[in-house]
């Protein structure tokens, strides 16, 4: 699994970039009985008055055959308008999820991230889903496993998968070293 680096200056964003997948976006659906928030599935808009930052752009753009794309960088440095303003310019296909910490409870984070793939390929994480709902409590690491081995069948190939402001809501299996 290839990884890139890089930083910009040591204050702009560092980035580990991850697959970019080739099939078409398809529009997110509801995956559970409770109300999702439909926001956090969906992609920021691009502002108009941006801060052009082709330098990154294309950084991220050589580096879209890596496995994975961690970007840090401080509060309000434009982590999530650099992936919108990559994305905007790429049909690969995202799916997006908007983290708070709110989300930080395993099952809350699962549905969640369950509905953002289905946003890719509504048929991911119908069994995890099933478990997550289910009136006995499953472990996180059977529902990951679970999505992760539909993450391998699925047709969609290459996708991008984005946890924005993921640290605001470190669940404990999932941090980050």
């Amino acid at each position: 699994m290839p990884k890139k680096a890089f930083s910009d200056e040591g204050s702009a964003p560092r980035a580990i970039l991850g697959p970019e997948p080739s099939s078409p976006r398809s529009p997110a659906r509801p995956v559970s009985n409770d109300p999702l928030l439909a926001m956090k599935l969906q992609i920021p808009r691009p502002r108009a008055q941006l801060v052009p930052r082709p330098h990154l752009i294309e950084r991220l753009q050589r580096a879209s055959t890596a496995s994975l794309i961690f970007i840090s960088a401080p509060a309000g440095f434009g982590k999530t308008t650099l992936l919108t303003q990559w994305l905007a310019h790429s049909d690969t296909p995202v799916a997006w999820l908007s983290l708070e910490p709110q989300d930080n409870d395993s099952v809350r984070f699962l549905t969640y991230l369950i509905a953002a793939l289905q946003t890719v390929d509504a048929h991911v994480g119908t069994s995890a889903l099933e478990l997550l709902r289910s009136a006995q409590p499953t472990p996180p690491e059977t529902v990951v496993t679970l999505l992760t081995n539909d993450l391998l069948r699925s047709a969609v190939g290459r996708f991008v998968l984005v946890l924005d402001d993921y640290t605001s809501s470190l669940l404990p299996p999932f941090s980050m070293p």
